[in-house]
C-alpha cells in the first residue's frame, strides 16, 4: 500500500508540475526605421481574455501612455504600449532562461517595462533604466523596445546569464518572435514568423513611400488563427505622430485609428478593444471564430478525438488478451488459483505504481510526437491534457469551458496498466506470476 501511495502521489506531483507548461507563445514584433517613418507593429497571439486599451495621463513627472491588454476585475494586464515620447514596448513569450540575479541592485516596484513607460523617453534611457535594477534569476520574455528616432533594442537573458541588448545599428528593421535573439537556443527556431516578417519588411526597404498598408500586411502573413491560439489584436503605433493603428481578431479589412494626445486629455479610460470596432468587423470575426470548432481544424485538438479511440481501443484488446490467456489456464491476476477469467485481479491491474506512472507520462509525448512529428506539438499537447478549463471565444463574449481532453489521462492509465501487465509478464518465468511485494502486501493485510 506505501508503494501504492507514493506512486499516487508522484503522478499528482508530476501533473502539477506539468500544468506550467503553456502552449507555443506566438506573438510578432517588428520595429521599421527609415526615411523618417518609425513604426512599432505587434501580433498579440493568445487565447482570448478581456482585450482592452486603456490610457494613463502623466502625472507627478510620470509620462502618460496608452497600453494594451487585459482588465481583470482589479487590475490592468498590459502587454505592450507607448508613452507620449514616443517609446514603445511589447514582449515575446519564450522559455524560462537563467540570469544572474544581483542582490545589490534595487527590485522593479512594478514590471519593468511599465517603469520605462513611466520613466523614459528613449531607448538609451531605457537601457539604463533596464542595468540598475535586479531581474531576478530567471526571465521568460525578452522585450522589444523602440523610440521615435528609430532606435530599437531587444533586451533579453545572454548566454552568460546577464542581460544581452541586440540593437537596430541605423536604419532598417528589427524583428522578433520566440526564440531569444541574443541565444537562439533558448525558444522556437527556425522561425517561420520571424523569416516571413523579415523578408516582407526588406522588400518594404525598397518602396520610397511605404504604405501603412504594407506593414499591415506584415501582421496579416503571420497572423494566427486557430480554435485556441488566435491573433486576438494587431497594433501599429507610429512613434513619431504618437498615433495607435489598431486591428481586431486578425480582421484586417477594418482599421481603428487612434490620436495618443487627445485620448490623454480625457484621463484615465479604457475601451474593450472590440468594441472599438464595427458590427461587422465581429460579426466576422465571430464566424471565424465558429468555423474552427466543427471543423477541429487545430492539429491538436484534432490528435485529441484520435487518441479518444485510440486510447480506449488498447486496453480494451489488452484485455481481450487477458482473458483470453486466462481461459487457457493462466494465472492472470496473480496470487490466485488458475483456471478462468474470474481470476483477473483487477486491484493488482489497477494499483497505481511507479513503472505506470512513467509510462502514463511518456505516452501522450510518444503518441504526439509520432502524429505532429514536432517537439511544439508534444507541449502543445501537454498543456491540453493539463488544463481542465479552457478559454473559449465565440467573437463576442470569453468563458471557460471544460476541456475534455483531460479525461485522456484515463484511457492512457489504462494503457500504462496494459504495458505494465505486460513488461511484468514478460520478465516472469510463467504468465501472471505473483508480484512479491503485492504478494508480501496480501499477506500482511491477512494478518
Amino acid at each position: 500500500m506505501k508503494k501504492s501511495r507514493t506512486a499516487v502521489i508522484l503522478l499528482l506531483s508530476l501533473a502539477c508540475a506539468g500544468s506550467y507548461i503553456l502552449p507555443g507563445y506566438t506573438c510578432t514584433i517588428f520595429t521599421y526605421s527609415k526615411e523618417g517613418t518609425v513604426l512599432f507593429g505587434n501580433n498579440e497571439d493568445w487565447h482570448n481574455l478581456t482585450d482592452v486599451v486603456y490610457f494613463v495621463p502623466p502625472e507627478g513627472g510620470r509620462y502618460g501612455a496608452v497600453y494594451l491588454g487585459q482588465r481583470y476585475t482589479d487590475r490592468y494586464n498590459p502587454q505592450g504600449g507607448m508613452n507620449e515620447m514616443g517609446l514603445a514596448f511589447d514582449a515575446n513569450g519564450l522559455p524560462e532562461a537563467r540570469l544572474n540575479d544581483k542582490p545589490e541592485l534595487p527590485r522593479p516596484h512594478t514590471w519593468i517595462a511599465v517603469m520605462m513607460m513611466e520613466e523614459c523617453a528613449t531607448v538609451e534611457e531605457a537601457i539604463e533604466l533596464a542595468k540598475s535594477y535586479s531581474w531576478g534569476s530567471s526571465i521568460r520574455y525578452q522585450l522589444h523596445l523602440a523610440d521615435a528616432k528609430g532606435d530599437a533594442v531587444v533586451i533579453g537573458a545572454g548566454k552568460d546569464g546577464e542581460l544581452a541588448f541586440t540593437r537596430l545599428e541605423g536604419e532598417g528593421f528589427l524583428v522578433s518572435t520566440n526564440f531569444n535573439l541574443a541565444d537562439p537556443n533558448n525558444g522556437r527556431r527556425p522561425c517561420s514568423r520571424y523569416d516571413t516578417a523579415s523578408a516582407m519588411l526588406s522588400d518594404i526597404g525598397g518602396d520610397d513611400s511605404p504604405s501603412l498598408e504594407g506593414f499591415s500586411a506584415v501582421l496579416e502573413a503571420v497572423a494566427q488563427r486557430g480554435e485556441t491560439i488566435n491573433t486576438v489584436y494587431s497594433n501599429i503605433f507610429d512613434l513619431k505622430n504618437l498615433v495607435v493603428h489598431l486591428y481586431y481578431f486578425h480582421q484586417f479589412e477594418e482599421e481603428v485609428t487612434i490620436n495618443l494626445r487627445e485620448e490623454l486629455e480625457e484621463g484615465f479610460h479604457h475601451e474593450v478593444i472590440g468594441q472599438l470596432f464595427t458590427p461587422e468587423t465581429r460579426q466576422r470575426a465571430r464566424e471565424e471564430m465558429m468555423s474552427y470548432i466543427p471543423d477541429q481544424e487545430y492539429p491538436v485538438a484534432l490528435l485529441g478525438d484520435a487518441l479518444f479511440g485510440l486510447g480506449l481501443a488498447l486496453p480494451v484488446l489488452m484485455l481481450a488478451l487477458v482473458f483470453t490467456r486466462s481461459w487457457s489456464g493462466g494465472d492472470v491476476g496473480g496470487g490466485g488459483a488458475s483456471g478462468g477469467p474470474s481470476q483477473f485481479q483487477w486491484a493488482g491491474f489497477l494499483r497505481p505504481n511507479a513503472l505506470k506512472v512513467v509510462f502514463t507520462l511518456l505516452l501522450p509525448a510518444l503518441v504526439a510526437l509520432l502524429v505532429t512529428r514536432s517537439p511544439d506539438g508534444v507541449l502543445d499537447f501537454y498543456w491540453y491534457l493539463l488544463t481542465p478549463m479552457m478559454p473559449y471565444y465565440d467573437g463576442t463574449t470569453i468563458t471557460r469551458v471544460f476541456n475534455r481532453y483531460v479525461l485522456l489521462w484515463v484511457p492512457f492509465y489504462l494503457a500504462a496498466c496494459t504495458l505494465a501487465y505486460i513488461a511484468s509478464v514478460v520478465r516472469s518465468p510463467a504468465l501472471g506470476e505473483p508480484d512479491p511485494a503485492e504478494e508480501g502486501e496480501s499477506e500482511g493485510s491477512q494478518r
